[in-house]
């Protein structure tokens, strides 16, 4: 155990030279962990978190989150700064479920089941990736507490003397896993891990009602009311159905990567690599569950919220991956006992080299390439650092979901909507009022949110319908700003097709469907000019040489345009209305860079394209900052 732990931690620690100073968070919602930390270690850890879903603002929890309260605690004790445990706990705790799994298969299981379930649990990519260094984040302890519950609802199933006892030592982890992670539906899957193991095990139905009950009131009953009447039609309708919001038409759950639901072949990728493995797997965990029922029933819940990732989402592989481990685990066990029975003479050659054998083959080789870095490129928090004296006391920042924790975090403003929170008429005013090509209206759309409480509009509308209307009466909010507001533009927003398509929704303008960029990128910076694959640009004159004959007579798009940002002017260097699709190409140069960006041609005179590419000049809007592609910040005027 002492070895797995320290070869998991060597791998683990790979790449800590690539975090040092202040920029080494490498998870979005770690930059919400972290924030809370300095708050807490300032003294300024408020009941209402003024930074967040502004202007209605969020409540915080208290006492606060265990994984923000945790660092603030060792840097105390040992003087060392916050960021350094940032980036070490979530590598380190990670591992630590190995130890109460090695207890909890203790009882029942041979080594080489314990061995398999841990070198998979902790190396399956979904899991590594997410307990990578610095992804502050809870996915490091959920399975240390889950396999910790484990051991003590197993005691107070078969240890009949003592079981009121160790159900309340299960209750009171439960209490401290939600203190970790506020998951209050888990308070369901380990009730229902406690009942099937009584059942199982034939305890005597008055008995099961008095301990059952007694667990329910010691996890907090309203955990377990809030599970069935909220947590379990939501998991069911956002992880499965993937529903959107009746008042806008476009999930933004079915957008997000760790939400997609996986297939055999990914499920492959993601554990051994090997499909002759993940096969053996599965058949060595049936046999295991079989052979060890009575044990192993305990784990179903959490077993079945595993193999939800083949619909609900990748990341629930991180459940499933020390089971499927076990299952190799055991394949390798039971051929270890048939090598023993035909030559007993080499028991002891053969016990180590079939342990050997779990551990070769349920360690994904490839994780010890892995180059762990952080979120934001050093270039980006720079740029916050510089930018953050100079923007106004007070001021709201208008992005993308995906940044609110970030911004949060780096420049300490109020973000209208952030990774925890999804508000979707927010969520679709900020695409509109940047896929919109009339400032007067975009300018306006900002205004209406930020004045007005979602309290107050929001709350009645039942349909799109209802939405459109919102939409057209801020249209025409034309009331002064009451808080200062920044547009945060970065560059991967432009290639982000959920924020173009469901920008575009209520505009007769657009198609129904409106492509995303499919091409936004930097061109290789030559002596003399610049290649970027489809053409040449030189740089002394600015001739542009296609790659190809083909590709000069006739270029691939409605509609070439050249500009240049550095002066902003741009102009049109070739046009053809007859082509099919309504594809533009834009060359863009700034600051002696080249770049491309290629596109629905109807997004040439958005907000976003001005704001970003083209870097224009508004009534509305001021630039206050211009690193792009990478970071682009208007103020909002009047």
């Amino acid at each position: 155990m002492g070895g797995i732990f320290l070869f998991s931690l060597i791998i683990k620690l790979k790449g800590l030279e690539n975090f040092s100073g202040e920029n080494v968070l490498s998870g979005f919602d770690a930059f919400w962990y972290a924030r809370l930390s300095k708050e807490i270690l300032n003294g300024n850890y408020l009941g209402i978190d003024y930074l967040r879903d502004v202007p209605d603002f969020s409540i915080n929890s208290y006492p606060p989150p265990l994984i923000s309260l945790l660092p603030v605690w060792l840097s105390n004790i040992t003087g060392i700064k916050l960021e350094t445990f940032f980036v070490l706990i979530p590598p380190i705790t990670s591992i630590l479920f190995i130890f109460p799994l090695y207890f909890w298969l203790k009882r029942f299981a041979p080594v080489h089941v314990f061995i398999g379930g841990a070198i998979l649990g902790i190396f399956n990519l979904i899991y590594f990736n997410r307990t990578m260094l610095g992804r502050f984040d809870t996915d490091s302890l959920i399975l240390f507490f889950v396999f910790l519950i484990f051991i003590f609802i197993t005691k107070a199933v078969y240890d009949r003397e003592k079981s009121y006892f160790w159900i309340v030592v299960s209750s009171i982890i439960f209490n401290l896993f939600m203190w970790w992670y506020n998951k209050p539906i888990f308070s369901f899957f380990f009730l229902l891990s406690l009942l099937l193991g009584f059942l199982i095990n034939k305890e005597n139905l008055k008995s099961i009602l008095y301990k059952v009950s007694l667990f329910i009131l010691l996890t907090n009953p309203l955990f377990l009311i809030d599970s069935i009447r909220r947590y379990i039609k939501g998991y069911i309708d956002v992880y499965v159905l993937k529903q959107s919001s009746q008042i806008i038409p476009i999930s933004l759950m079915a957008n997000i990567t760790e939400l997609m639901p996986i297939d055999f072949n990914q499920l492959i990728a993601y554990t051994t690599d090997n499909i002759y493995t993940v096969i053996l797997s599965f058949i060595g965990l049936f046999l295991f569950f079989y052979k060890n029922f009575r044990y192993m029933i305990i784990s179903l819940p959490i077993l079945i919220i595993g193999i939800t990732s083949f619909w609900a989402g990748n990341r629930f592989v991180m459940y499933l991956a020390p089971f499927i481990g076990m299952g190799l685990g055991y394949i390798f066990y039971l051929l270890y006992e048939i090598g023993v029975k035909r030559y007993s003479n080499f028991k002891n050659i053969f016990y180590v080299f079939s342990l050997f054998l779990v551990l070769f083959f349920s360690f994904p080789a490839q994780r010890i390439y892995a180059d762990p870095k952080p979120l934001l490129k050093n270039k980006i928090w720079e740029d916050f650092k510089i930018v953050k004296s100079s923007l106004k006391e007070n001021a709201y920042l208008w992005s993308w979901w995906d940044y609110g924790y970030i911004l949060s975090y780096a420049l300490n403003k109020g973000v209208y909507v952030d990774n925890g929170n999804f508000n979707p008429i927010k969520n679709y005013f900020f695409a509109h009022s940047i896929i919109i090509d009339d400032e007067n209206k975009s300018r306006n759309l900002i205004a209406f949110i930020t004045n007005n409480l979602y309290k107050d509009y929001g709350l009645n509308l039942k349909s799109l319908k209802d939405t459109w209307l919102l939409k057209d009466k801020a249209y025409l909010y034309d009331k002064p700003l009451k808080q200062p507001v920044y547009v945060v533009l970065f560059g991967d927003i432009m290639q982000k097709s959920i924020i173009h398509n469901l920008g575009t929704f209520g505009l007769n303008l657009y198609d129904k469907d409106v492509a995303s960029v499919s091409v936004f990128e930097k061109c290789d910076n030559k002596i003399g000019f610049y290649d970027c694959g489809l053409f040449k640009l030189q740089k002394e004159n600015e001739e542009l040489t296609w790659a190809r004959q083909s590709l000069k007579n006739n270029p691939p798009y409605k509609e070439v345009i050249f500009i240049n940002r550095d002066n902003s002017t741009r102009k049109v260097i070739y046009q053809n209305e007859n082509y099919p699709y309504d594809r533009m190409l834009e060359i863009i140069k700034d600051r002696n860079e080249l770049y491309i960006l290629i596109g629905n041609r109807k997004i040439k005179n958005s907000i976003l394209n001005r704001m970003l590419i083209f870097k224009d000049s508004f009534t509305n809007f001021k630039i206050v900052f211009d690193d792009f592609p990478d970071l682009v910040i208007y103020e909002v005027l009047k």
